[in-house]
């Protein structure tokens, strides 16, 4: 079986990836694309010098209940944060970032289910 990972972490993909948002306006290529191993979140960026715009995936709101508002709305909460800080340019997927989000993560869907 091939690897699916680039040497830097990020998952190799077929072909180029082009933007659905305003982010990557004209079809440009992302810059970065960061795997983070929890809850198949997928960052990518684009940007230089530290000034970086991107979007954010996971599958966190999969199968649920669209009456959870509150639960979406943290949900929502912890994934503009985790993409903040990759834009920031903090590491969000070390040992030590990813137990730390998944603590958050865990403790969110404790309060509200």
């Amino acid at each position: 079986m091939k690897d699916k990972h680039n040497k830097d972490g990020t998952i190799k993909l077929p072909g180029p990836i082009t933007s659905t948002g305003a982010s990557a306006a004209g079809g440009k290529y992302w810059d970065k694309e960061i795997s983070i191993p929890c809850y198949g979140m997928f960052i990518k960026l684009k940007g230089k010098d530290g000034e970086f715009s991107g979007e954010i995936h996971s599958t966190l709101k999969f199968d649920m209940h669209p009456k959870k508002k509150k639960l979406r709305a943290a949900i929502d909460a912890i994934e503009a944060m985790v993409l903040a800080h990759a834009c920031a340019g903090i590491e969000v997927d070390t040992a030590q970032y990813v137990c730390g989000l998944e603590t958050a993560i865990e403790t969110i869907f404790n309060k509200f289910d």
